[in-house]
């Protein structure tokens, strides 16, 4: 939990507290939208490797997106990468264009988003858009929200969320989306077009009655991974004649000893606000 005390006190100064007055004691409990379950939850997801080429352990090579919210039944999100994560968190929190955001979004970020569903004035769509480049077009996106949870009369609700994409350069088309009605996360892996305008947009599951819920987002867009693949192996491919050569030039020194190395990171608990339970 060291790295996430760290975002906490790094960001903390330049975090936005979106919501109105009425809404003052559940936004004074949170503090910012970077303290809650469903941010880190996103970022953690949105940042990880679906292909994976790793100098210990068995390489990631066989994801398959087989869920109704696009994740593969056995690996998940993929393979933690904290450095994506930190980076997507970094960036900073952007609005919604609902919520005055401005746009286009950054090719990382992510926001929090205190009050959502229709209910008492709150948005029930949320529009993040973006222009692909030839250095990033791929989007890897996260939608995470917790099961609302009515201890006084013993219930629990899981407001149905989705996650879509549109490409907007011309006539507005969906390419792509994820709609499950049994998970509390969406998730988009999308190869996009260079030049292309998109749009990322939070809706309501089709036939959901308005409510109001929160839910935290996370996003980056970056060049495609197998363009990444491509780079790592001739990488390595070099990597025994760098070590011959004494050029000054030369990646590994012996003589100093330097050494690079991965370690695979251990689990992180799931942290979840008082008033939220996470959804399995």
């Amino acid at each position: 939990m060291g790295f996430l005390r760290a975002f906490w006190k790094g960001f903390s100064s330049r975090i936005k507290v979106k919501g109105d007055a009425p809404k003052a004691s559940k936004v004074s409990f949170l503090a910012d939208g970077l303290a809650t379950s469903e941010v880190i939850k996103a970022t953690l997801m949105a940042g990880a490797d679906r292909y994976a080429d790793n100098i210990r352990g068995a390489d990631l090579t066989t994801y398959t997106v087989d869920t109704t919210n696009n994740l593969d039944d056995d690996f998940g999100a993929g393979q933690m990468n904290v450095y994506n994560s930190y980076r997507i968190l970094a960036a900073g929190e952007q609005d919604s264009s609902q919520d005055g955001g401005s746009s286009p979004i950054g090719m990382l970020g992510w926001d929090y988003d205190p009050d959502f569903g229709g209910v008492s004035g709150s948005n029930s769509t949320a529009t993040y858009s973006f222009t692909a480049t030839s250095g990033a077009d791929h989007l890897t996106a996260t939608l995470a929200w917790n099961i609302d949870i009515n201890s006084a009369i013993s219930t629990a609700t899981l407001h149905d969320l989705d996650l879509e994409l549109y490409e907007v350069t011309g006539t507005p088309a969906k390419v792509s989306d994820s709609a499950s009605t049994v998970h509390n996360t969406e998730n988009l892996f999308f190869d996009l077009t260079p030049g292309n305008q998109y749009e990322m947009r939070v809706v309501q599951g089709t036939g959901s009655g308005n409510f109001v819920w929160d839910y935290g987002l996370a996003w980056q867009v970056v060049p495609e991974p197998s363009s990444l693949v491509l780079v790592i192996f001739g990488v390595l491919a070099l990597l025994p004649f760098l070590w011959r050569r004494r050029s000054s030039w030369i990646i590994f020194n012996r003589r100093r000893h330097h050494h690079w190395t991965v370690h695979r990171p251990a689990p992180i608990p799931s942290t979840s606000p008082h008033h939220h339970t996470p959804f399995p």
